[in-house]
């Protein structure tokens, strides 16, 4: 009986701390993606604003476009790489970064287009609110499920050691 209690004890240290890593594992996205780098909370208009592009084709060349509903195009400072440009040059990694400064409260559309790293046309969008309180609504991982999900664990491998407690004092 005891080399059960320990069996079910070490399932349970397992399923604790190696499953939930194991499911954490990061994996590069092989599609194309935008991500805004700055703090979706200090956004402001006026203020410049670094934009990365990932996994586009090495080396080739790209445009990046910033577009928004009632926003003249010429109060939008694109900047790529120093100069005032929409065009970008695809770094060895497979990506590039811009600097964009947003006039005023709007929602913005962020486009890139250019190469995927097949070599094939691709063109990615994303949105981007930008407020006058500056900041932006809660966006991406919060680790609230991970949480959930080991502590559901804990709770099912201490019920385990307790049923297998149980049995042995039953028995004995």
């Amino acid at each position: 009986m005891a080399r059960r209690t320990w069996f079910v004890a070490g399932l349970a240290a397992i399923s604790i701390f190696a499953l939930p890593a194991a499911a954490m594992a990061y994996t590069p996205p092989e599609e194309p993606d935008i991500e805004v780098l700055d703090d979706p909370s200090d956004i402001v208009p006026g203020e410049p604003v670094e934009v990365r592009v990932d996994n586009f084709l090495p080396g080739s060349a790209a445009v990046f476009t910033v577009a928004a509903d009632g926003v003249d195009g010429d109060d939008i400072g694109l900047t790529v790489l120093g100069s005032r440009s929409t065009d970008a040059t695809v770094g060895t990694d497979g990506s590039f970064t811009v600097s964009v400064v947003f006039p005023e409260a709007a929602t913005y559309t962020l486009t890139a287009s250019g190469l995927d790293l097949d070599g094939n046309p691709t063109s990615v969008s994303t949105t981007l609110v930008v407020s006058v309180e500056g900041g932006l609504p809660g966006t991406g991982f919060g680790g609230r499920d991970v949480a959930v999900g080991g502590v559901a664990l804990m709770a099912a491998g201490i019920a385990a050691l307790v049923l297998a407690r149980r049995r042995t004092s039953v028995a004995a």
